[in-house]
């Protein structure tokens, strides 16, 4: 799911996958994702990884960095979730 959720990343901000070597980095305060490019992120990880998420159901700070993004889609991957 890294690699996946990393080139999601990078075709929604138009930046390097390589640039995401620190995958602690904010992306929103380094500005690598806006409040559009997150509904943009949304979208894209509906339709690749059939993994949906409304902007309502989750903060800011639960997907701020790539870890802490792929962590929350893990476990809303896992069997028994219920959004």
């Amino acid at each position: 799911m890294r690699d996946q959720v990393l080139k999601i990343l990078g075709k929604i901000s138009g930046a390097d996958v390589e640039n995401f070597e620190d995958l602690d980095v904010d992306l929103f305060e380094s500005r690598i994702l806006d409040s559009l490019g997150m509904v943009e992120m949304m979208v894209a990880i509906e339709k690749e990884l059939g993994i949906q998420i409304q902007p309502t159901e989750v903060e800011r700070a639960e997907i701020a960095t790539p870890n802490k993004l792929i962590a929350f889609l893990e476990n809303r991957k896992q069997p028994g979730f219920n959004s």
